[in-house]
Parts: C-alpha cells; structure tokens; sequence
C-alpha cells in the first residue's frame, strides 16, 4: 500500500482537484476510516471507502463548508496487517 493525502482541495466544480481523496497504489487496503473536523472540533465527513472523497460540504451532501484549513485523520491496515495512522491538515480553497 502507498497511499498519500494532498494538502489542499478546491471543490470548484472545474473538474480538477475538486475532492479530498487519497491518491495511490491501495489495493489490498483494509478496515479503512477516513474523518475530517472542522476547527471546532466537529466531525464533518466520515467514509470506510478509499475511493470515496470529501466535496468541502458537511457529509458531501450538506451546507459548503467555509474556505479554511481542516484536520483529516484516516486509518487502515495494510495487506500484511500492519496498522497505519495518517494524521495531517488540508486546505480548502473556495
């Protein structure tokens, strides 16, 4: 599994970049939980699927949520069993 997140997003319906998605190579991934919070602390969007991103809007069915900087958090194991923390930040840019 090599499997990175980007650092900012612009969900600006211009075809590109327009969700938080992990890229790479994930076949074999499992148990996968990927969050996102805002500055308040309130969990924002949650999904097990790899394939499946944020679109800057709470639960990606929501109100958009403001330009800012949020904190995403995504677990998982790889195929051998080793688990796998990411913790990082990622910009949204309206």
């Amino acid at each position: 599994v090599d499997f990175y997140f980007p650092n900012a997003f612009t969900p600006n319906a211009d075809s590109s970049n327009d969700e938080f998605l992990g890229n790479g190579y994930y076949e074999g991934l499992r148990d996968f939980e990927l969050s996102i919070w805002n500055r308040w602390g309130q969990q924002i969007f949650a999904t097990t699927d790899p394939r499946e991103g944020w679109n800057g809007r709470e639960f990606n069915m929501g109100k958009e949520s403001p330009q800012g900087v949020y904190v995403f958090k995504a677990k998982y194991k790889t195929p051998r069993g080793n688990e796998v923390l990411d913790e990082g930040h990622v910009t949204l840019l309206r």
